[in-house]
């Protein structure tokens, strides 16, 4: 899974950032030129959301739920933050 988490977020833009260290070394890093955040689908993609916190530990994780009602056909989308 972690090997899925890593690939997609190769594909995101990102610029190249130096940073100093309280010991003053310099280190050379990437920044995402985005603010990001995931989307967990409730009952399929929470498998992903461990393997998203190993990768980038301060992102945002918003879940979701799909289901239908009972007797109509029509979706209902529920969003938690």
């Amino acid at each position: 899974m972690r090997l899925v988490i890593e690939e997609a977020l190769n594909k995101l833009p990102y610029t190249e950032l130096t940073v100093t260290t309280p010991t003053h070394c310099q280190y050379k890093g990437i920044q995402f030129m985005r603010g990001n955040c995931g989307v967990s689908l409730c009952r399929s993609g929470e498998a992903m959301e461990f393997a998203l916190r190993q990768c980038c530990r301060s992102i945002r994780i918003c879940k979701m739920l799909i289901g239908k009602w009972r007797f109509n056909v029509i979706e209902n989308i529920t969003f938690t933050i």
